[in-house]
C-alpha cells in the first residue's frame, strides 16, 4: 500500500472473505462418517494394518491433520514410496500442527514418528496428536532418524529437502534403500486449501487490515518510521496477531525507491511517497498488505 500525505478518509480495502466449505472427519488412519440412522459413527473399509484402530467419538481430535497424513499414504503408494521424510518446518507444520525443527516420518506401516529437538519436545507431545514423538540432541540427530527408518525397513524413501550431509549420512547408513526427492508430494497437497487454513488466512489477513488501517489513522507530518511500524504492530498483535508475517517495510521519500528498505527512524515529511509493505502471521499461515 502507498500512501501520500496528506491521506484522504477513504477506507483501505479489506482482504476478501472466502466462503466456508464442509470438512470430511478422519481419526489416525480411519475414514469416520456420522450415521444418523443408527446415532453412530462407521469406519471405511480403507485400513491402513499400522494405524490405531481404537477410537470413540469423543476422542475425535487433530481431524485435519490426519485427513492429509492419509492422503499422503496415499499418494505415497502411487508414487511406489514406503516412507516418507520431511524436514521443512512448514510442511511439519501442516502435517503434525506444531511448530519447530526436526524430522517427521510417515509410512502405511506405522503412525507417523515426529523427531524434535529437546527444547521442543513438550511443545510437539502437546500439539502432535497421535504422532509418536521422539526428541534428540545434536550429537544424536541422525541416529534418531536413522533408527526410526530401520524399523520400517523400507525400500525407498521419498523426502521434501535433505542437506548433502544427512543425504549422505541416510545413504551410508541404511545401505541399499533407495532416496527419492520428492517435494511435489507434499506441495499437489498444499496448494488446495483445506477449510481450517482458509479460517486461519481469512484471520491474518483481517489482522494485517487492522494493521494498515492503524497506520492510516496515526501518520503525520514529523512521525518516525518506526513509530509507524510500531503502531501497525501493537494493532495486529494486540487483536490475535501472533507475530509479524515478515520483516515490515516502511520507506519515506528518497528511501521509498529501495525495493527492501526496512524500517528506519527517518521522520516522514508532508508531501514524501511513503511505502508499506507488512503482514500478520496467525497460527502458521501469513498476510501481506501492500
Amino acid at each position: 500500500m502507498n500512501f501520500n500525505i496528506p491521506l484522504n478518509n477513504s477506507k483501505l480495502p479489506l482482504t476478501k472473505i472466502i466462503p466456508k466449505w464442509s470438512i470430511t472427519t478422519y481419526y489416525r488412519g480411519i475414514i469416520i462418517r456420522e450415521n444418523p440412522s443408527k446415532g453412530s459413527y462407521e469406519t471405511s473399509d480403507r485400513l491402513k494394518s499400522g494405524f490405531s484402530t481404537i477410537f470413540s467419538s469423543s476422542s475425535v481430535n487433530n481431524q485435519c491433520q490426519t485427513m492429509r497424513i492419509m492422503n499422503l499414504v496415499k499418494s505415497l503408494e502411487e508414487a511406489d514410496i514406503d516412507t516418507y521424510v520431511m524436514t521443512r518446518e512448514p510442511n511439519i507444520f501442516y502435517y503434525a500442527g506444531t511448530i519447530g525443527e526436526g524430522f517427521l516420518i510417515v509410512s502405511s506401516e506405522s503412525d507417523p514418528v515426529l523427531i524434535v529437538t529437546m527444547r521442543d519436545l513438550s511443545i510437539a507431545q502437546d500439539q502432535a496428536i497421535g504422532f509418536e514423538v521422539r526428541s534428540y540432541t545434536g550429537q544424536t540427530m541422525m541416529d534418531e532418524v536413522t533408527s526410526v527408518l530401520r524399523e520400517l525397513r523400507p525400500k525407498a524413501i521419498g523426502f521434501d529437502e535433505l542437506s548433502l550431509k544427512h543425504y549422505r549420512d541416510l545413504g551410508e547408513n541404511l545401505g541399499d534403500v533407495e532416496l527419492v526427492e520428492k517435494h511435489e508430494l507434499v506441495w499437489e497437497m498444499r496448494k488446495v486449501k483445506d477449510p481450517k487454513e482458509q479460517e486461519m488466512m481469512r484471520e491474518a489477513g483481517r489482522l494485517s487490515d487492522i494493521g494498515m488501517e492503524a497506520i492510516r489513522n496515526r501518520i503525520k507530518d514529523g512521525i518516525r518510521e518506526h513509530e509507524i511500524a510500531a503502531e501497525a504492530s501493537h494493532a495486529m498483535m494486540k487483536e490475535g496477531a501472533e507475530d509479524h508475517a515478515f520483516p515490515f517495510i516502511v520507506a519515506s521519500g528518497p528511501r521509498s525507491a529501495y525495493p527492501h528498505a526496512g524500517v528506519s527512524d527517518r521522520k516522514i515529511r508532508r508531501g514524501d511517497f511513503v511505502k508499506i509493505d507488512m503482514g500478520a502471521s496467525y497460527r502458521g499461515y501469513r498476510s501481506d498488505n501492500y
